[in-house]
């Protein structure tokens, strides 16, 4: 019945608990505008490391 629903998801760590790198969450942000997914950000490490005031990635970008 008329067009086919397509959910797209990314699904990434804060802070990668391997290497300990950090994600380019305004990079992810600009992909996500452009290719309409969902981003599902696991900031279970990043929290408390991460930010001013240890808010995590979001805070470490100052993004809302």
């Amino acid at each position: 019945s008329g067009r086919r629903l397509t959910r797209r998801f990314i699904v990434t760590e804060g802070i990668f608990e391997n290497s300990g790198k950090i994600a380019q969450l305004p990079k992810l942000l600009e992909l996500k505008k452009k290719f309409k997914y969902r981003l599902i950000l696991d900031e279970s490490l990043s929290i408390g490391t991460l930010g001013k005031r240890g808010a995590g990635l979001t805070d470490y970008y100052n993004i809302n």
